[in-house]
């Protein structure tokens, strides 16, 4: 019994949390959310978290509705496919028919309004169990239009009639339905999903610590326990002050850089600079960064465009802690301390896991690092101070 009940709490809490991340762009004006609700019972079968939208202008106000349905996976042991979304358990409907109920449904009750169904996992597409796949955008996760204009003998088209004789829906309908439809797959692990929400949490000004993260999912178990209802801004900030969740202020001025050599991701705390290196790196498009294509743009690219930046924080703000984000190999970390190094001024903070690090702290006694002919030896590190050692190594050259 516990090997089933640890996954599904394990589940519950991505979800939950999850759901937050969405909930919290209440807090973001640029996101123009009006309301959200978790568990929504108007939602059919996609029902997890759904946000309302209004971008209104004077003559026309638009409505669109996102609904998500989260479904996390303890291992990647299984994948996605036609197959796994028309697949009939017993009685109950396939996935695919519980998404095209619900989209009827929402069609039916909220004529007019722009609506998107998200299916969300940390699962992905199986690459060779048929060519759907292909189709699915790494831009926006909608099916691309080779989805809907291949022909019906190519292999693409027989699986985009299998789906629609599986739901019974004539052509415009089906159309309809499936550019509604985003598969958000290959979502990060837990681990990743916290770093996510409290990045989030932190450029909001709130607490983001472990204990945050805790108290944020058991507000969304709270709100589902309740049957809640909408969430609005105002509903969100008082849970906000009961719970005790806004950060205290920090005079301490910083600027944030995302520097970016290994692949797409979203990074919530919002960037005043962003080094996408991306295209210098030799890889596939969600795997880069370990070897330039070109050795030489280390010196006639990536630096200058390192102390570019470095220049217009040093010389017109009086940020001198950079939060340092992103995804990046270590070559590209040791040069960004390399530029933004004690000596010039500046301290850096780092994320390791759960953790932040900054390279103005007491250095760790455990991580001597030993300059030799041959190279840098060094010992044995528990992962924060070899991560903190690193980079406090790169800014002291």
């Amino acid at each position: 019994m516990a090997n089933q009940v640890i996954p599904r709490l394990t589940g519950d809490d991505y979800q939950h949390l999850y759901s937050w991340y969405h909930v919290l762009s209440l807090l973001r004006p640029q996101d123009c959310v009006k309301r959200a609700r978790v568990e929504d019972a108007d939602a059919g079968s996609i029902d997890d978290v759904t946000i309302f939208h209004e971008v209104g202008t004077a003559n026309r106000v638009d409505v669109y509705e996102f609904f998500f349905q989260v479904k996390y996976h303890e291992n990647k042991q299984h994948s996605y496919s036609t197959d796994a979304l028309l697949e009939n358990e017993g009685k109950s409907r396939s996935l695919l028919q519980k998404f095209w109920d619900t989209w009827k449904r929402l069609r039916a009750d909220n004529p007019g309004r722009r609506i998107e169904l998200y299916l969300v996992s940390n699962w992905s597409w199986h690459p060779e169990a048929d060519k759907i796949g292909h189709c699915i955008s790494g831009q926006d996760d909608r099916l691309t239009t080779t989805f809907f204009n291949s022909g019906p003998k190519n292999d693409i088209g027989k699986e985009r009639e299998r789906w629609r004789m599986h739901l019974g829906a004539d052509g415009d309908d089906f159309t309809a339905f499936a550019k509604a439809l985003h598969f958000r797959l290959g979502e990060g692990s837990w681990r990743q999903l916290k770093e996510l929400v409290a990045q989030r949490m932190e450029h909001l000004r709130l607490k983001h610590d472990e204990n945050a993260l805790a108290i944020s999912a058991a507000i969304v178990r709270d709100w589902i326990r309740t049957k809640q209802g909408d969430i609005t801004i105002d509903t969100l900030e008082k849970v906000l002050k009961e719970r005790d969740l806004h950060a205290p202020d920090s005079s301490e001025p910083c600027a944030t850089v995302h520097l970016n050599t290994i692949k797409e991701r979203m990074f919530d705390l919002r960037p005043d600079f962003v080094l996408d290196w991306r295209p210098y790196f030799v890889g596939t498009p969600d795997n880069k960064g370990h070897q330039l294509q070109d050795p030489r743009n280390w010196n006639a690219a990536l630096l200058p465009e390192l102390r570019s930046v470095a220049h217009q924080i040093g010389s017109t703000t009086s940020c001198r802690l950079i939060r340092a984000r992103g995804l990046a190999r270590l070559s590209a970390w040791f040069a960004f301390g390399f530029v933004f190094s004690e000596v010039s001024g500046f301290s850096i903070e780092v994320q390791q896991q759960d953790a932040y690090w900054r390279t103005d702290v007491e250095p760790s006694v455990d991580f001597p690092l030993l300059a030799t002919e041959e190279g840098i030896a060094r010992s044995s590190p528990t992962p924060a101070s070899a991560w903190c050692g690193s980079i406090s190594a790169a800014a002291s050259w």
